[in-house]
């Protein structure tokens, strides 16, 4: 009887935590998870090694160790996976024209302006996200991982963050990262008082 409470209370509470979770914000969550690792991996020098394998030593006095990539080795990826999560603090809730909901980088990697609007930040918002983050890390660490140790991953977000955590629907994984989305609409900005001046020029030359 007692072990049917508790199994009853499980989940009840699991169900709660369900319902009470923002699936467009966990969505965008897992995919900035995503694009961080690879963002980190990409940065690593590919020139830099690790050695791996057994450092017992066989009867004829050798050793079983090899030189791998350290980019993509358990090593360096299991110490991102436990710091990725704090770089939630770089990211605010922002809504789109439809009501949508997602996270943009409140400042780029290559120090480019962003176009930031319907941006909501603060601390209550960060420690969601944080917690959306670790809770993918806990429930996905293996897969995450495995995955990442291959020497390519094409989709990682549609294969982390749809087949395995099952975070994001189809539709959701077709749209570009907030974060892109602003660095284009910031470039798009800066483009238009061109356009403006060779008018003007235009203008000029036909007075």
């Amino acid at each position: 009887m007692d072990l049917l409470c508790i199994a009853m209370c499980l989940l009840v509470l699991f169900t709660v935590g369900e319902t009470q979770k923002d699936k467009q914000l966990y969505c965008a969550v897992c995919r900035v998870m995503v694009d961080e690792m690879a963002w980190s991996i990409s940065q690593v020098d590919p020139k830099k090694t690790l050695q791996a394998g057994s450092f017992r030593v066989d009867p004829k006095g050798n050793q079983a160790l090899k030189e791998i990539p350290y980019a993509r080795s358990e090593t360096h990826l299991t110490e991102l996976v436990e710091e990725i999560c704090s770089r939630m603090n770089e990211y605010a809730q922002t809504t789109d024209d439809d009501g949508k909901k997602s996270i943009v980088r409140t400042n780029s990697r290559n120090g480019k302006p962003l176009s930031l609007k319907n941006i909501n930040i603060n601390r209550e918002i960060q420690q969601q996200l944080r917690f959306y983050c670790e809770s993918l890390i806990e429930e996905h660490e293996e897969d995450i991982i495995g995955l990442f140790k291959r020497k390519s991953l094409p989709n990682a977000d549609r294969i982390i963050c749809g087949d395995v955590a099952a975070a994001c629907t189809e539709a959701e994984l077709s749209e570009p990262l907030a974060t892109l989305k602003a660095e284009e609409e910031m470039e798009e900005t800066e483009e238009e008082p061109e356009e403006d001046e060779t008018e003007q020029e235009s203008t000029k030359e036909e007075l």
